[in-house]
């Protein structure tokens, strides 16, 4: 019995720490590390996709508000002056369409690796032809065109005929509507006699832009446009 009264643990064994507690402050920490990886990471996801979405969102809508006001501007192909207007040659035979659409619509493709155009139109604006004291101005005459080139959207505005003295000139144009496109849906809703268009009555060209995230694919953007026209439409058969 004295001998057990004399006995006391050693100071290592007093704070000496097992291999279970190692194991389980290291699993513990293990964790704790795993738990802000995967909330930074998180984080950092929505920041990105964030600000991916508001600056795809920004671009699609400049964009779409550009070709809903070039379109605005669409006529038939023709010369026009003072003294009456004449049909412009657009070198495709076909001078009394104005509006180009694919061959079938709706349409809709989600192939935007593919180079095509999409939909093809004419500016016309009117000149000055034997106006008392007014010096003569040729009509000027341009063309827009949609179309898919090295998987963007892109729209060009192209010259066919500006007098160099065409007051108030549109100069040529070509800009990216959109990027990382995953889809692309174009309609149209048109009225079968002209002479019936009115405010309510009207014809619509309707394009919607699906871009997608480069990394992560289940983030979208959609936009849309509408834009009025008052002249026939064309499938397929583009300039």
């Amino acid at each position: 019995m004295a001998f057990l009264k004399g006995f006391r643990p050693s100071a290592s064994r007093r704070s000496g720490v097992t291999l279970i507690e190692i194991m389980m402050g290291a699993s513990i920490l293990a964790m704790l590390f795993f738990v802000s990886y995967r909330l930074f990471s998180s984080f950092t996801r929505t920041q990105e996709v964030g600000h991916w979405a508001a600056t795809t969102t920004k671009q699609l809508r400049n964009g779409l508000t550009l070709l809903r006001n070039e379109l605005s501007r669409a006529t038939k192909p023709e010369i026009v002056t003072q003294k009456g207007s004449e049909p412009f040659n657009t070198g495709n035979g076909d001078r009394e369409q104005f509006l180009y659409l694919p061959d079938t619509l709706p349409f809709e493709t989600e192939d935007v690796a593919s180079n095509r155009k999409l939909v093809h139109f004419y500016m016309c604006r009117p000149g000055k032809q034997g106006l008392p004291g007014e010096t003569d101005i040729g009509p000027e005459i341009l063309s827009g065109a949609l179309f898919l080139s090295g998987g963007k959207l892109r729209y060009r505005r192209a010259i066919e005929a500006q007098p160099g003295d065409f007051p108030e000139k549109i100069g040529a144009l070509e800009q990216v509507i959109a990027e990382n496109i995953s889809k692309i849906t174009i309609s149209s809703k048109e009225v079968a006699d002209l002479n019936d268009l009115s405010v309510k009555n009207r014809n619509i060209l309707t394009i919607s832009l699906t871009s997608k995230h480069p990394r992560y694919q289940n983030s979208t953007v959609t936009e849309s446009l509408e834009a009025t026209f008052e002249v026939p439409t064309k499938r397929g058969g583009h300039p």
